[in-house]
């Protein structure tokens, strides 16, 4: 799947290789959520922060399992 690139902070994630992204927001903390499916359709879900290209590297916020 392709996805357009929105922002600097899409951009550089998927450049460093994280093209599991579902979306960041356009708030100043730079929350991403990140999805990770599983065999079984269960799904990992990951919100992230600071994501942007000067920061020291992303923090996790919260993750949680979703059935689907």
């Amino acid at each position: 799947m392709q996805r357009e690139h929105q922002s600097s902070t899409l951009a550089h994630l998927i450049e460093i290789g994280y093209t599991e992204f579902i979306a960041c927001s356009g708030t100043d903390m730079g929350f991403c959520r990140f999805e990770f499916a599983a065999a079984d359709d269960r799904k990992l879900a990951v919100v992230t922060v600071n994501n942007q290209q000067d920061e020291d590297g992303s923090t996790l916020h919260r993750w949680w399992l979703e059935d689907n």
